[in-house]
């Protein structure tokens, strides 16, 4: 789910809003926040019970909400070896093959690295980051 909104009063209410979604049984899984957007993963079945509790979340600064459900979440967890030089390894070797990222991250916990990628390439991602991991 992304939302998009661009008001200096945002991280307030949305600290409301995950607040209000935990209350109601939504675990936000993932959360990405930017200047103007904010994106978040949470399980399918609660995509349209977690939008329609942040749309009635007092003082409401939502501009847009985009709703996607064709993607899964990979994470990558290593040992002290697996830094950001691997991972930078592994997502190159992802595009080399034209693979759709939806989005990277390797800097929110030391360690983990996260790849959205469409459901139907989650198999083919792992087979490639296994090969570039252990048989290279």
């Amino acid at each position: 789910i992304k939302i998009k909104n661009r008001n200096e009063k945002r991280m307030e209410w949305f600290f409301k809003a995950i607040e209000e979604l935990l209350k109601n049984g939504v675990r936000v899984k993932l959360m990405f926040i930017s200047q103007t957007n904010t994106s978040m993963m949470v399980e399918a079945e609660n995509a349209k019970k977690c939008i329609g509790l942040l749309e009635k979340v007092e003082g409401n600064l939502i501009e847009k909400i985009e709703y996607e459900n064709e993607f899964s979440l990979i994470a990558a967890i290593g040992g002290n070896h697996f830094d950001s030089k691997v991972f930078f390894r592994l997502y190159q070797t992802v595009l080399k093959v034209k693979m759709d990222v939806k989005m990277i991250s390797s800097v929110s916990l030391p360690n983990i690295s996260f790849l959205l990628v469409k459901r139907e390439d989650v198999k083919r991602c792992l087979q490639i980051m296994h090969r570039e991991l252990f048989e290279n």
